[in-house]
């Protein structure tokens, strides 16, 4: 197999709790972590948490009658 180069990799994820996005930094060349950069939290605002919640549901193929998640408390 060929050797890559390392290289500087984002990986960015939000979970399903809405609290807002995570992401972090990593040297790889594909195989192998050469090192780890820095990690980031980025918490949503009420608008951006509510118009998430909006979308829950939306999609095509979507259960009529999604989970209900009226259990979650948005600041």
């Amino acid at each position: 197999m060929a050797a890559f180069e390392p290289i500087w990799a984002l990986g960015l994820m939000s979970g399903t709790s809405m609290d807002g996005v995570d992401g972090a930094m990593l040297m790889t060349d594909g195989q192998s972590i050469h090192a780890f950069g820095e990690s980031y939290f980025r918490p949503y605002t009420a608008a951006e948490q509510a118009t998430i919640a909006a979308a829950l549901g939306c999609w095509q193929g979507d259960s009529p009658n999604p989970v209900s998640y009226t259990h979650l408390t948005l600041p």
